[in-house]
């Protein structure tokens, strides 16, 4: 149903409805909880496939308050590298990262969230990440 949906948004070419790639079958996945109809997939996948982001209200207030998130996610994203880790080691990994800078899981997880998705809620990080990719 997502590769269908996905195709029917224009996100992802016809043959993805057949054989999907393995990013769709992760965005698939991540969708199983949250996905109650085919037409909540585009609007729930829009800022996997948009060139920039827009954070809305609510997640630039939150992004804005805090004068240090740039500084942590500019530090988040000199530490990616591919193949990223996945499930608990993920959160492993972003719990170290946040120990190193002397914060709290909190405090990346959320601003990561919303400069990826510009929204407070939606994926889990761990889906938000493997979705894109290191390089993304």
């Amino acid at each position: 149903r997502v590769a269908r949906a996905l195709v029917a948004a224009g996100f992802v070419d016809a043959g993805e409805e057949q054989h999907p790639s393995p990013r769709t079958r992760r965005i698939a996945a991540a969708l199983r909880e949250r996905m109650r109809k085919d037409a909540d997939v585009a609007p729930l996948c829009a800022w996997i496939f948009a060139r920039s982001i827009e954070p809305d209200e609510k997640a630039r207030a939150v992004l804005v308050k805090d004068a240090e998130n740039a500084a942590r996610l500019e530090r988040l994203a000199e530490a990616l590298r591919e193949p990223l880790p996945d499930g608990e080691e993920f959160s492993a990994w972003l719990k170290q990262l946040a120990a190193e800078l002397g914060t709290g899981f909190g405090k990346i997880a959320a601003p990561a969230r919303m400069a990826l998705t510009g929204s407070q809620s939606g994926f889990e990080l761990v889906d938000c990440f493997a979705i894109l990719g290191a390089a993304e």
